[in-house]
């Protein structure tokens, strides 16, 4: 990011602020990437940009809630043997239920994954069931990637926290050292997720994302600017 753009967190909201030749401060919420966008004219305080997200902050929850609606119209894709990604290779799910309340079997050979739970099948459900799943399996990998990226970067943190966001892969508290990273990374290759873990650990150094951030992502991992469009290319799935 340029030195006159940086990233600010507002309640749950993650933004960029660009600081422009403009009279007025606007704020939008980009439809392409879902990110919230602050534009604010030179010389406005942090005391002020928060005023001024207070007063719009219930629209902004309202937005959000919108776009999740939006987002749950299509459920086709949670329906029983839809094909979904994990670690960028595509599987057929099939869900079912069970006396148990979770639990699922993989068979690497015909490429399936069959879900269980104590619940009728349905889209709704469905969705619940596979964000689970993609939570547990992306546990299952972060031992062997933190202990890599943290070699790397020579930064530790305090706690990885795994949710289901709609717009970022991941964000991290410079007070708190606690990262967050989105389940839907279980649907991308392994080499995805370590960026993103990196792109993390490299905030505690670097909280833009300016030339020097950029320099230390350099350092930490060539290539990693053909990494981050294969990702945005594969998107959220």
């Amino acid at each position: 990011m340029s030195p006159n753009k940086y990233r600010h967190t507002f309640h749950e909201f993650d933004l960029i602020v660009s600081v422009k030749n403009m009279k007025n401060i606007r704020l939008k919420k980009n439809p392409r990437d879902g990110l919230w966008q602050l534009s604010i004219p030179f010389g406005v305080s942090l005391k002020e940009i928060n005023a001024f997200l207070e007063s719009n902050y219930d629209w902004m929850k309202e937005i959000e809630k919108k776009m999740t609606q939006r987002a749950q119209k299509d459920k086709t894709k949670f329906e029983n043997n839809s094909k979904h990604l994990l670690f960028g290779v595509y599987y057929t799910f099939s869900f079912a239920k069970a006396q148990k309340t979770f639990d699922y079997q993989i068979d690497e050979d015909k490429k399936t994954i069959h879900i269980y739970a104590n619940h009728e099948p349905n889209p709704e459900i469905n969705e619940q069931l596979l964000n689970h799943f993609y939570t547990l399996e992306l546990q299952k990998i972060l031992p062997d990637l933190i202990e890599k990226c943290t070699h790397i970067t020579k930064q530790y943190f305090n706690q990885i926290k795994i949710k289901t966001m709609i717009s970022r892969w991941g964000s991290c508290s410079l007070r708190t050292r606690n990262i967050s990273l989105n389940s839907h990374l279980a649907k991308h290759p392994i080499i995805h997720i370590e960026h993103v873990l990196i792109h993390e650990l490299t905030h505690f150094l670097e909280p833009s994302h300016n030339h020097r951030f950029k320099a230390f992502l350099d350092q930490f991992q060539p290539g990693w600017r053909t990494i981050d469009r294969d990702i945005k290319r594969i998107g959220f799935g």
